[in-house]
């Protein structure tokens, strides 16, 4: 599955919908859930549960910053409203779901030097609009360049990460890679 992007080359950002992201390892997820009797209704409160969800999600959002070959600011764009689609939806309500990716939002924003851009728009809307109306894409841009100057690279460190890591037993996040995440973090700052 694709993750679906916005560049806009004139306020140099790229947008990534979270929702593609999520929706990417939707499939991994649910085998894994499944694997471990964890699918029939979907717990956020179990450990095991987060265990599979940050696993995925986090990778893959760190893996898509890694891997980047884009100039622009990477950022990811998120909108509750897009998980009205998500399979997970068979197994958990819209709210839980919408709370706990809520919640590793927060976890990643606190941790990982990841941009974020929490939104009303659903993305499709925002891809529309960008074709359309450029008060609305210069808006969106200005916001999302006020909170990056609140962005301090060097307030993300290891040391802060390894206690979340040891407790989901996120083994592949070593230090190394928090690095990788961390320098393509700097490169577009």
């Amino acid at each position: 599955m694709s993750i679906d992007k916005i560049r806009l080359n004139t306020y140099n950002l790229t947008f990534v919908d979270v929702n593609s992201v999520i929706s990417s390892c939707e499939i991994d997820i649910i085998d894994d859930l499944y694997k471990y009797n964890l699918l029939r209704d979907i717990r956020f409160n179990n450990k095991d549960t987060k265990k599979v969800f940050y696993y995925y999600i986090i990778k893959k959002i760190c893996d898509i910053l890694i891997n980047s070959k884009d100039t622009n600011k990477i950022i990811f764009w998120f909108n509750s409203i897009d998980l009205e689609s998500s399979g997970f939806l068979e197994h958990t309500t819209h709210i839980r779901l919408k709370s706990f990716i809520e919640t590793v939002i927060r976890k990643l924003k606190s941790f990982f030097p990841v941009k974020f851009y929490v939104s009303d728009m659903q993305f499709e809307h925002f891809e529309h609009i960008v074709e359309e109306d450029r008060g609305t894409r210069r808006e969106v841009a200005q916001n999302v360049h006020e909170s990056l100057k609140k962005f301090k690279i060097e307030n993300y460190t290891f040391s802060k990460v390894r206690q979340f890591i040891q407790n989901f037993e996120l083994t592949y996040l070593d230090n190394h890679y928090f690095n990788q995440v961390k320098v393509k973090a700097i490169m577009y700052k």
